[in-house]
């Protein structure tokens, strides 16, 4: 079956929104990430190309879908034809998730399951059990007893070790 990748414009800084929106329509979405390492803090992803992710349409999709959903601006489309999309070479896209799925450290993608107990082992909760409520890119969400109330907080996951 013949399937032609697309370029979208994302909404600003909704880029993951707008992949799991695409994935919930039936496409397959990607967004590349690269690891930032600032002077200060720990290390994080960030999109690799920000505002966009590419998306995968089957022979037998429309593109037009893509347009109307939540966290999608358009298509990168072509000058000489402004109401087509431009097609994105497979061999590109594989190029590129070859090169960047591998420059991703395990600890970066390391998820919890929801509802999971972890122990924060790193920063001003130390030694703090908290519950896992989602996974975010490159933070897990926790909610965190603190003096009697439930605290919403974010840590990375090297942060982190799981309960069993």
């Amino acid at each position: 079956m013949a399937e032609t990748w697309f370029c979208a414009l994302a909404q600003y800084r909704l880029e993951e929104q707008a992949v799991k929106n695409l994935e919930q329509r039936g496409f397959q979405a990607w967004l590349p990430m690269m690891l930032h390492k600032p002077k200060r803090g720990l290390a994080l992803l960030k999109p690799l190309f920000t505002g966009y992710v590419f998306v995968k349409v089957e022979e037998a999709q429309s593109w037009h879908p893509i347009l109307g959903t939540v966290g999608v601006k358009s298509l990168i489309k072509q000058s000489i034809y402004p109401h087509l999309p431009i097609p994105i070479k497979n061999n590109i896209i594989e190029a590129l998730s070859a090169q960047w799925s591998a420059t991703i450290p395990d600890d970066l993608t390391i998820r919890f399951e929801k509802d999971s107990k972890v122990v924060i082992i790193d920063g001003p909760f130390e030694g703090h059990q908290a519950l896992v409520k989602y996974n975010e890119t490159d933070r897990i969400v926790l909610m965190l007893m603190l003096f009697g109330r439930e605290v919403i907080v974010r840590y990375k996951p090297a942060q982190l070790r799981a309960i069993k």
